[in-house]
């Protein structure tokens, strides 16, 4: 992003102010109220053997959603039962309706094009959302948005752990190449959250579904014995482990595939850790296993070091670059801590030239950042610039945020695609989104890899 001295345009918000609100919800048990613009309605319903009392609830939601945003309303105190959420819009963009234990879309229980539902076996707080999925050109969208549920009275505390069993691979069992490792957990009180599993010191990602498992590819590791663990979490935050070793034999030393690693470097002027978080959520589901997380850093060379002494030639390494950034007539930068730390792409060049690994990837979110892509036409790299040497890069809204780049970069690499692709899917994003020339951003990439990346 540009310095604001010199760009104050950059903070211009594309899609209006507040973009994202969240509304918390109370449980009213009454005939009919309006509060703040929605109307909650309830009717009696049959109590079960846990709770005080039952009541069917219908919440409805009078809201309007911008292109690419969502908004999340937290629903307390839902009770067993069928959950329903159903959406109604004027115009013919796509609002997905989503139902989750947590304000996020990357763990619905439940989703769809305009409504969806979800039968509620745990009692508890839940949420449910609204994302406005287009990638076409559009407005604010106004909707009305319902949802029905069963809403419960006192519940007794769980202060029960889960019960949790690994059941694949056996202990003491040799294993090679890719294993797969298999766990059961079950929670008679407020129900099961998430299981995690750690294998010989990696913790792979989180499986909040039943069957829970997960697969590793054992030829990162030296030939050993490791102990494999899986922790399972209730709603409650009650929790257990169990563990088993394994023997590790490739017979190859660990000269496999390697570990995936993702490094990120950015400036809280800039950027915010929420953001930071999902982009790393989004590298785990492609298997990614190591995270360095470097904000406001007043001494790149020596983090980077970190990296170095770190990574190995068998691994693959991407790297996120987020700060205000200009050029000196010659070369772009990037500042992570202003005044104090400033990275220019040509000495950022000659730190990649030190690493050991063989797949190398960046993508630098900053205002005049072409001269990253112009100093890495060079094997192994991919390097990737939200702007040319002479434009601005802009944000979702008034920084400290997200990159309009990055957001549109990272939720196409989860919908499944790869990074050139998302690149390319991303540039069409701004570019529909540049309201005129002043606006305009113009990213850059350079693909001498020959690493398909996150696929």
């Amino acid at each position: 992003m540009s310095e604001k001295a010199n760009h104050p345009q950059e903070l211009k918000n594309y899609f209006g102010e507040n973009t994202m609100k969240k509304r918390l919800l109370a449980i009213l048990i009454t005939s009919l109220f309006v509060v703040s613009g929605f109307t909650i309605i309830t009717t009696v319903a049959a109590s079960d053997e846990r709770i005080a009392f039952s009541t069917y609830t219908t919440d409805v939601f009078t809201d309007s959603v911008v292109k690419r945003g969502e908004v999340w309303y937290t629903i307390e105190n839902v009770d067993t039962g069928l959950m329903t959420f159903d959406i109604d819009w004027d115009n013919d963009m796509d609002l997905y309706a989503y139902i989750s234990t947590t304000a996020s879309r990357l763990t619905p229980l439940a989703s769809g094009l305009g409504s969806c539902s979800y039968s509620i076996n745990t009692p508890g707080t839940y949420y449910v959302g609204v994302y406005h999925a287009t990638s076409r050109r559009g407005v604010t969208t106004p909707y009305t948005a319902t949802v029905t549920y069963y809403a419960g009275g006192s519940v007794d505390p769980d202060i029960t752990d889960p019960v949790v069993t690994l059941t694949s691979p056996n202990n003491g069992a040799i294993v090679d190449g890719w294993v797969t490792i298999t766990a059961t957990a079950t929670d008679t009180e407020s129900g099961v959250n998430y299981v995690d599993c750690n294998f010989g010191g990696t913790n792979l990602v989180s499986d909040y579904s039943s069957p829970y498992s997960w697969t590793f590819d054992t030829n990162t590791l030296i030939d050993d014995f490791y102990t494999v663990t899986v922790t399972g979490y209730d709603n409650a935050g009650n929790f257990a482990s169990d563990s088993i070793s394994v023997e590790v034999y490739n017979d190859n030393g660990g000269t496999g595939e390697g570990e995936k690693i993702f490094v990120s470097f950015w400036a809280s002027d800039a950027g915010i850790q929420a953001n930071i978080d999902e982009y790393w959520a989004v590298l785990q589901a492609e298997g990614y296993t190591k995270k360095f997380d470097f904000k406001d850093t007043t001494n790149f060379a020596a983090d980077f070091a970190t990296v170095d002494a770190y990574e190995d030639p068998e691994d693959t390494v991407f790297f996120y670059l987020f700060g205000h950034g200009n050029n000196n007539g010659e070369d772009s930068l990037v500042a992570f801590a202003p005044g104090t730390s400033v990275v220019y792409s040509d000495e950022m060049r000659v730190f990649f030239d030190t690493l050991d690994a063989e797949r190398i990837g960046c993508l630098v979110e900053s205002c005049h950042s072409g001269g990253f892509p112009v100093d890495f036409h060079a094997e192994p790299y991919l390097m990737m610039s939200t702007s040319d040497e002479d434009h601005n890069s802009y944000a979702l809204a008034t920084l400290p945020g997200e990159g309009l780049f990055s957001d549109a970069f990272f939720d196409h690499v989860l919908d499944g695609y790869n990074a050139v692709d998302s690149f390319y899917f991303a540039e069409q994003v701004v570019f529909d989104n540049a309201r005129n020339s002043r606006f305009s951003q113009y990213p850059m990439i350079a693909d001498y890899s020959s690493y398909v990346w996150f696929v």
